[in-house]
């Protein structure tokens, strides 16, 4: 089960920026040489949770971005030089019930992260087609440019993401659906191989 987790991590700028990590320091960014483990689900146990509730994945698509204000007189315009994102792991907020703590359950739970990783990676394909489209901006100063293209450059890139995000809740929706949470073996198995597929290939479809 997925506790999704929409969160951005913006970087402004006046004339250039530079990107800064966009997890926190305790979060676990997506890796395909680095699988959860039982050790990394420290939050505890939801006592409102219902009993089918067996374990919380929580994963964030984090993202940052930078960009380059131009001015030429009264003509101001500022364009993207460069979006980046990641899925992360929030260990403190995933928890699994003690006497779950299994190998099928982490497959399951592993596949609600490999689902955020993959979303993530729609996400920056889409967001990145941004890059280098001249945008404008207002202010009779640099700081009044900056501030009003970084309301803008936000809002551009939140609408890409209300899209991805809605697309993510729908596909873990549906796994968990099909799945039972992990509980049927079959459509595990045959989502597990999806999933897998959708990393290895970078594509994916609901249908």
């Amino acid at each position: 089960m997925l506790l999704a987790l929409s969160s951005t991590a913006l970087v402004a700028g006046c004339v250039s920026t530079q990107l800064e990590p966009v997890a926190s320091a305790e979060e676990i960014p997506w890796s395909a040489d680095r699988p959860l483990s039982w050790d990394d689900f420290l939050g505890s146990v939801d006592p409102h949770a219902p009993t089918e509730r067996i374990a919380i994945t929580a994963a964030s698509i984090r993202w940052g971005y930078e960009y380059r204000i131009e001015r030429d007189g009264g003509d101001c315009a500022y364009r993207f030089t460069n979006v980046h994102s990641e899925a992360t792991f929030g260990p403190r907020d995933s928890w699994v019930r003690p006497d779950h703590r299994n190998a099928a359950v982490l497959i399951h739970e592993q596949g609600h992260f490999d689902l955020t990783q993959i979303y993530e990676r729609m996400f920056e394909e889409r967001a990145t087609t941004l890059i280098g489209v001249r945008n404008p901006c207002e202010g009779g100063t640099l700081a009044e440019a900056s501030k009003v293209a970084a309301a803008h450059a936000a809002a551009l890139l939140q609408t890409v993401f209300d899209g991805i995000r809605q697309g993510l809740t729908a596909a873990q929706a549906a796994y968990d659906d099909q799945t039972r949470h992990g509980i049927e073996t079959q459509p595990q198995m045959l989502w597990t191989d999806r999933i897998q597929r959708g990393l290895q290939t970078g594509t994916w479809s609901m249908d």
